[in-house]
């Protein structure tokens, strides 16, 4: 406000003085506004210093700016529908740096909390991991300058910035990390620092083994075009461009997207978008004319037809996607559901044969089960008399990959505990049926993992292992199922989290 006093006047911006903590001051500020369409969370208090050296009130003040403001937010918006609610957070939620405890925590809150909130409220709740702001802001300074280019980091300039937040906003996923800089600090906060040990089953794979993961990459590539194109054409179909450029929101009134679907449409779009054959303009999409005339060519089913015979070993992926493709109206308006597609009630048949009996999956499922047997084979030296090896297999499905996890487990069964979980009961029926005669050591339970685990009777620090299979997506960190590891004594033991 001191140093460009003319912007208020030419845009329109208001400052109002609250604290942002007092629910009351936050709400008397949001009846003077009137109408608002976005609330963008900022707020911070710079503490710099080690825990050990912070007084009550310092640690009270940094988490306050951030946890206290957001949580006072979310009272004050009360039943008002928003455009959307942005939270400002911090590379720090992945670095910790030494003096900056107190701030890594109060990040770490608006990132979880983020994603909390945009699974109940009915407009999109986004957090923004900052990295290095050095043109504007607390820390444009020529000390701060040296010591966070010293440390890996780049600047990120205003333009881009303003781009990544509207990027953010644009795109499903509730959490956006920003953060510019060298590959040593790119490694420095995506290295696991925890107890819990993620494994990723693609690790040195053999020249062979490279073969089919390329190949099938290839036919995915193909898959991925003809389904974007179709995409397109049944969206003009379905009279999404008729009139002026839409948003999301508009499309979705256009095509008759049912409640339930709006999401996976906002998803679609942003697909297209990032495929080129939608360009955004202020939130607002518009068909490239080249690529819907060629959409509009049609063809698709001679091109999947094509892409079938010319790869046979992945044909049941090319059919998954022209099943889908033929019911996407029914699916968007509600009149399918999209387990009723996948899942007929004829039976599970056809998607068992996505997770086995083709190559990429045989050899995913393969490595899988090498790194289990490697993890059991290393506990069981270790075991008590008693003791027995709990593992956790997250969203089991149809037992595509739990088949030979427990035919190789097998020789080990009087030693284990195998759970089988599923959101679906329809699955655990199907597990019960296909695996509970043959293997006496699996358990069957609902495992919903957007609710407290312990809360639904998993043991509290009670496995060994964590598997999941196409089912860890960003909406749940795997770090997330470390609450249900073994402590020994106070020290918990780390667990391997082992995805495919």
């Amino acid at each position: 406000r001191r140093e460009r006093p003319d912007l208020a006047a030419e845009h329109g911006i208001r400052y109002l003085r609250a604290d942002a903590r007092d629910v009351g001051q936050l709400a008397t500020v949001l009846e003077r506004a009137g109408t608002v369409h976005g609330i963008m969370h900022a707020a911070m208090v710079q503490r710099s210093r080690l825990v050990r050296d912070l007084t009550d009130d310092d640690l009270v003040e940094s988490l306050g700016a951030k946890s206290g403001v957001a949580a006072a937010l979310i009272d004050a918006i009360g039943a008002r529908e928003l455009d959307f609610l942005l939270f400002f957070s911090s590379a720090q939620s992945f670095l910790g740096e030494p003096g900056l405890g107190n701030y890594a925590a109060g990040s770490t809150f608006l990132d979880a909390y983020a994603h909390a909130l945009d699974g109940r409220l009915p407009y999109p709740v986004r957090a923004i991991n900052w990295g290095f702001w050095g043109t504007v802001g607390s820390v444009a300074t020529d000390r701060h300058r040296a010591e966070l280019t010293a440390a890996g980091f780049h600047s990120i300039t205003a333009e881009t910035g303003f781009g990544t937040l509207t990027e953010a906003l644009r795109r499903p996923a509730p959490q956006l990390v920003v953060v510019p800089g060298t590959a040593a600090l790119r490694e420095r906060m995506t290295a696991s620092e925890g107890t819990t040990t993620v494994v990723a089953a693609t690790d040195g794979l053999t020249a062979a083994e490279r073969m089919v993961v390329d190949d099938f990459h290839a036919v995915d590539g193909q898959l991925t075009a003809i389904a974007r194109s179709a995409l397109l054409a049944l969206l003009h179909e379905m009279h999404a461009w008729r009139g002026p450029d839409p948003d999301a929101t508009e499309v979705a009134r256009r095509v008759g997207v049912t409640a339930r679907y709006e999401r996976l449409l906002h998803t679609l779009l942003t697909m297209l978008a990032d495929g080129g054959v939608l360009t955004v303009h202020e939130g607002r999409f518009r068909p490239d004319p080249a690529a819907l005339t060629d959409a509009l060519a049609g063809g698709h089913g001679a091109r999947l037809d094509a892409l079938a015979a010319a790869n046979p070993d992945s044909a049941v992926f090319v059919e998954l996607l022209r099943r889908c493709l033929d019911h996407y109206p029914e699916l968007l308006r509600g009149e399918l559901l999209a387990t009723d597609l996948l899942f007929p009630a004829s039976g599970t048949t056809a998607m068992e044969q996505i997770y086995r009996g083709n190559p990429i999956s045989d050899l995913y499922n393969d490595l899988l089960t090498a790194r289990l047997l490697e993890h059991v084979d290393h506990r069981r030296g270790r075991l008590r008399p008693d003791d027995r090896i709990r593992i956790l297999e997250v969203g089991s499905g149809t037992g595509g990959t739990t088949a030979g996890l427990l035919r190789a487990l097998a020789a080990h069964g009087e030693h284990l505990e195998y759970w089988y979980t599923d959101l679906s009961v329809a699955f655990l029926a199907h597990g019960r049926r296909e695996f509970g005669g043959r293997y006496p050591f699996v358990r069957f339970k609902r495992l919903d993992l957007d609710t407290d685990l312990v809360a639904q009777g998993f043991p509290a620090a009670g496995f060994d292992l964590v598997v999941g299979a196409n089912v860890l997506h960003e909406r749940v960190p795997p770090a997330e199922l470390a609450a249900t590891v073994r402590q020994e004594g106070h020290r918990q033991v780390g667990v391997p989290v082992l995805q495919v």
